[in-house]
């Protein structure tokens, strides 16, 4: 792959390039190589595009290759991989573990059920380091249990699910993609007689959501997730302590939607003293105190819109000292930010609430190889207004910006030649007044067809349905 950015989606259903049965879409890095078997005289390669959020697309250097034994050899071992269990108690690893596992692979567990006495499944975690995915959306790779529930990233040792047979046998599935690999997983798995209520939450359905947490991390995910949730949902999620010495919790916001409302009234997600509602930024993290043995987070939402909702990772601390709403660390009055991944998030210190007095905070956004420009969504700014913006200002290619007019524009801009090989925008408040900051996100532009002009600053209007955050 000389170049591959199509509109990514989790089952790739809206752009994509299809190579015999596997469709293709989301960014893939340069050089990524795939050594595909003919099956016959010809092969097609079919790209298909809908009619929103237009990407680059690719450029594809194509190879005929006549030494096809490690091709084939790859494919057969790559391709799909069939296990079937009966026993009471066995184990469920990734192919190859505790290796990384392959590319592209698909493997099918087939579960039989032992009795019709053993009513559910309990699966507990060894071992389980997968590829995360989009905002935990889990799209790249993932242990699919029943129901449509996904399982991926990092999960801890003893995590435990429980998953009640339906009928005679139960079938998971594990699917990796062509990028990042990882070493995979390995789970002990028990058929049980016991069907009472677990404490781990079976896969969720569109009626149901919800359930009892008391491990030392574990993830909350809105019904549906990643797809809408529903109308006048209602889900109460409980969190108890894993242990006495607990005293806060850390919630890492792996992607977080919800339909904004005055003062959160339409959907909103309350945890324990804070109702929360809008659009929050992929890994936007707080701590917050957990001084009873247990704390109930709600979610409702009303039969107006629905948005994708949240998937939240949480951990359970001990080490809290003074835990509030705020970042785990306070930034300090003087930030330093530096920013070398071809696209991210710009979050001004405090956001959502409302930023400190006397900040002076620099970004330093440097130029990946590869990549000659920089285009910048805001998806959320308010910031102090004042005339020429001589109070609060984020100060981007010399231009001073404050006020609350720059919501859903783009500034594009061209990487410097030579040293210092970098754009930098600096943030900077005085000690009277505040507004709640800004949320913006950047990406870089490939050099491959970039109309280079040295200097160029510029305000474009934007297609905001391209910027979700994490896309």
């Amino acid at each position: 792959m000389l170049a591959f950015d199509v509109e990514n989606e989790a089952s790739c259903s809206k752009d994509y390039l299809q190579i015999g049965e596997d469709k293709i879409c989301g960014p893939l890095p340069t050089r990524t190589v795939r050594a595909i078997p003919f099956t016959g005289e010809k092969m097609s390669l079919k790209f298909k595009s809908d009619a929103k959020n237009e990407r680059p697309g690719f450029s594809i250097l194509v190879q005929q290759l006549e030494d096809c034994v490690e091709i084939h050899r790859s494919a057969s071992s790559v391709g799909k991989c069939a296990h079937e269990f009966s026993a009471e108690t066995f184990l469920l690893q990734s192919p190859d573990f505790p290796e990384e596992y392959p590319a592209d692979a698909t493997c099918e567990y087939r579960i039989k059920r032992r009795t019709p006495a053993h009513c559910r499944l309990e699966l507990r975690v060894l071992s389980f380091d997968l590829e995360e995915g989009t905002d935990g959306r889990c799209d790249a790779d993932h242990l699919e249990l029943p129901a449509g529930y996904k399982l991926c990233g990092q999960l801890p040792k003893d995590h435990t699910e429980s998953v009640l047979f339906m009928e005679g046998e139960m079938i998971l599935n594990f699917r990796s993609d062509a990028t990042t690999q990882r070493p995979g997983f390995s789970i002990q798995v028990r058929q049980l007689m016991d069907c009472g209520t677990s404490s781990s939450v079976a896969p969720p359905t569109k009626e149901s959501c919800g359930g009892i947490f008391d491990s030392e991390e574990f993830s909350l995910k809105s019904p549906n997730f990643p797809h809408d949730y529903p109308h006048e949902a209602h889900c109460e999620y409980m969190v108890k302590k894993s242990s006495d010495a607990v005293c806060g919790l850390e919630l890492r916001f792996a992607h977080f939607d919800v339909e904004k409302g005055p003062d959160c009234t339409y959907d909103y997600l309350d945890i324990g003293h804070k109702t929360i509602c809008g659009h929050l930024p992929s890994g936007f993290t707080r701590v917050i105190p957990f001084e009873s043995p247990q704390m109930k987070f709600t979610f409702r939402s009303d039969r107006g819109t629905s948005k994708s909702g949240f998937a939240i990772k949480v951990r359970q601390r001990a080490d809290c000292g003074v835990t509030t709403w705020k970042p785990a660390t306070p930034p300090p009055r003087m930030c330093d930010h530096c920013l070398k991944e071809s696209r991210g998030h710009l979050i001004s210190p405090d956001y959502p609430d409302n930023y400190p007095a006397g900040l002076r905070c620099t970004y330093h956004l440097q130029r990946v190889k590869s990549f000659c420009g920089l285009e910048i969504f805001f998806h959320d700014f308010q910031l102090q207004d004042s005339l020429g913006c001589s109070k609060d200002a984020l100060i981007v290619a010399g231009e001073r910006l404050c006020g609350d007019r720059l919501k859903g524009k783009i500034k594009k801009l061209d990487f410097p030649i030579g040293e210092p090989n970098e754009v930098i925008l600096q943030f900077e408040t005085d000690d009277e007044g505040s507004g709640q900051g800004f949320h913006a996100e950047y990406r870089q532009i490939a050099c491959r067809g970039y109309p280079w002009r040295q200097g160029r600053s510029q305000w474009t209007p934007s297609n905001a349905s391209d910027w979700t955050a994490g896309d």
